[in-house]
């Protein structure tokens, strides 16, 4: 009978940003930051490159053909005891390779599904004049897919999401919006923090025609993760001058 190899693939509820200083990562379900170098931060990257997700032999071989002088017994221990790291902190998890591939197909239909209606809902509610009623919506639809399916399908959510084709529109609107979305955010039975808040503006403010864009950033002393949204450039759900004190920006959506 032939082995089936454990696969690891990394969690579809992260966000992570990798550089010459390392790789940080944000757990957006527990609302954790993890910054790693060296060793921790190469495996990272080295598994980055399997979006279907690899064995622990498919990064031996990955490293070693970098950098053929290592030892491949020391490459494999330190590789299985990262995995073992990254798997324990759950930012990476991992299947067998029929059960990844089942699960996937399933995410990627939902999410499509979801993000579909939820387009649908919005704009209407946003047509007859409820922006609040399409802000706790949208809200509800965030915390769904972060929950169900992860960040890869909240990411697609808010990056997918089309502007609207309506012209020139006034700053009034922009603040329209994020009133809106802060009543919405008072009246949610759950506590949304700045990552749902911002997702839900900048999609609001897009299905109004005005090109937002959600910023995911961080900074590392004191190490901090933060979300806002920014229309040309300005800072429109924070404060203008968020930016410089989140220097290391993680995702632009």
């Amino acid at each position: 009978m032939q082995k089936i190899e454990k696969q690891f693939v990394i969690s579809p509820h992260v966000c992570p940003s990798s550089n010459e200083d390392g790789t940080i990562i944000l757990d957006v379900n527990r609302g954790v930051l993890y910054s790693i170098i060296g060793t921790a931060s190469l495996v990272w990257s080295k598994l980055s490159s399997f979006p279907a997700g690899a064995t622990s032999d498919d990064l031996i071989a990955s490293i070693m053909k970098d950098d053929a002088s290592q030892s491949e017994q020391g490459v494999s221990a330190d590789i299985r005891r990262v995995l073992s790291e990254f798997t324990e902190k759950g930012i990476v998890e991992t299947h067998t390779e029929c059960t990844q591939q089942t699960f996937r197909r399933f995410q990627m239909n939902f999410t499509a599904v979801v993000i579909t209606l939820a387009r649908w809902a919005v704009t209407s509610l946003l047509r007859v004049g409820f922006p609040t009623t399409a802000a706790v919506l949208n809200l509800l639809v965030v915390d769904l897919l972060l929950k169900s399916a992860g960040f890869a399908a909240f990411h697609e959510h808010v990056k997918s999401w089309p502007k609207a084709n309506r012209g020139s529109v006034p700053i009034v609107d922009v603040r329209v919006i994020c009133e809106a979305v802060d009543r919405a955010t008072t009246a949610y039975p759950k506590s949304a923090v700045c990552l749902q808040r911002s997702a839900v503006t900048s999609c609001l403010l897009r299905s109004e025609g005005v090109a937002a864009q959600m910023i995911i950033a961080c900074r590392k002393i004191p190490f901090k993760a933060h979300a806002w949204v920014e229309v040309n450039g300005k800072v429109v759900n924070d404060n203008p001058k968020v930016h410089t004190a989140y220097a290391v920006v993680l995702e632009r959506l």
